[in-house]
């Protein structure tokens, strides 16, 4: 080793967070903030298991259930659909 290099330069840390490059977009972390009771936590979660907000927006209730839980889920999948389903 010489002087300087640190020991595991160069290896891929694997207690980093692996992220898509979705995150940071700074304006779709924002987005997701705005979906009522989705705090920070939870929408990293969502940012790490879906590759776009489009599959976001497309996820049903039981495919958010298993990753943010029964009543997020239900409120994401209200946040992206109420609009669609309303004044029908």
């Amino acid at each position: 080793m010489t002087k300087g290099q640190v020991q595991g330069e160069g290896r891929e840390n694997p207690f980093r967070l692996r992220t898509s490059c979705w995150l940071s977009d700074s304006k779709t972390l924002a987005l997701i903030l705005q979906i009522p009771g989705i705090g920070r936590v939870k929408a990293l979660t969502l940012i790490q298991n879906f590759s776009s907000m489009q599959e976001v927006s497309n996820a049903s209730s039981a495919e958010l259930e298993p990753i943010v839980g029964q009543a997020s889920a239900q409120q994401i999948h209200s946040f992206f659909h109420v609009h669609l389903t309303a004044g029908t």
